[in-house]
């Protein structure tokens, strides 16, 4: 089980509708995700826990630096992780795509 923090500055964008974006990690990387307060409780294989936990690292640092995050990023970003676990997001989403 892996604890991953969240802040909630944006956190509807991270979820998504209904946690439409949780629910779609959570098929394409074989993993259990449940929301406590400002935390994500992530149940799976340590390899995939530690997928989801670089995911929301990089995506915590795009928001960061002024990245205006949307629904479709989380999901597009959750695929390029399952793709690539060693994609940097930061990369792909300040060139406006591959």
């Amino acid at each position: 089980m892996k604890k991953i923090a969240v802040s909630q500055e944006g956190i509807e964008t991270l979820y998504g509708p209904h946690d439409a974006n949780l629910k779609h990690i959570e098929s394409l990387m074989d993993v259990e995700i449940r929301t406590q307060g400002d935390e994500l409780i992530v149940e799976g294989t340590r390899s995939a826990e530690q997928r989801v936990e670089r995911l929301f690292d990089q995506l915590r640092e795009l928001r960061e630096s002024g990245y205006d995050l949307t629904s479709a990023d989380v999901k597009t970003a959750a695929e390029l992780v399952v793709d690539d676990p060693t994609v940097e997001l930061r990369d792909y989403f300040s060139k406006d795509g591959p």
